[in-house]
């Protein structure tokens, strides 16, 4: 059995994204940078793109993993 998706990989790189032209686009979902560990202190830094590339995935209807 062979399953074929399409799935983009994302951060705060890419900003803005239309997520509806995505999934026009044959997109089926979407690995969203959720954060990163800082290097010096250690602390835990959510993406800053990361709620509004989840929200608008979701929103298109993409499968979403983080």
């Amino acid at each position: 059995m062979t399953i074929k998706e399409k799935i983009v990989d994302v951060s705060y790189a890419q900003k803005p994204i239309n997520w509806k032209k995505v999934k026009r686009d044959g997109i089926s979902g979407a690995i969203i940078r959720i954060g990163f560990r800082a290097y010096l202190s250690g602390a835990l830094i959510e993406d800053a793109m990361f709620r509004a590339h989840y929200r608008g995935a979701k929103a298109a209807g993409l499968k979403v993993g983080v």
